[in-house]
């Protein structure tokens, strides 16, 4: 998520971003975990990943993750329904400009009760 850097946090340079992406491939990072509302105002780690390791290589699996919603100013509104998810893979398909992903998470809220005593 902190590819293109924090919402809120200092701009981070798209030219570093990849830099930094396809040298943790070379040092051996094989489980890429991302997602399409991974994103600051100055980028998406979608794009940069794209931009860094497509064609990615054989061995690299590619995870993103489905469910928050989040709005163009950052801010998280929601989750998605469940008539929204296939969108929402769609999305990220196309966003590192692959046609099959390797993981795909669902990730949710969680709710927790008090504790009963």
């Amino acid at each position: 998520m902190h590819l293109p850097g924090r919402w809120n946090g200092p701009a981070v340079d798209r030219a570093t971003a990849v830099l930094v992406a396809r040298r943790a491939v070379e040092l051996g990072a094989r489980h890429i975990d991302t997602a399409a509302f991974y994103f600051s105002g100055r980028g998406r780690a979608n794009d940069i990943l794209r931009a860094a390791l497509r064609p990615y290589p054989a061995d690299v699996t590619i995870a993103t993750k489905v469910g928050p919603l989040r709005g163009p100013t950052g801010e998280m509104y929601g989750e998605a329904r469940p008539d929204q998810l296939r969108s929402l893979v769609e999305q990220n398909l196309q966003d590192l400009g692959v046609d099959v992903l390797d993981l795909a998470v669902l990730r949710a809220r969680r709710r927790f009760r008090p504790a009963c005593r």
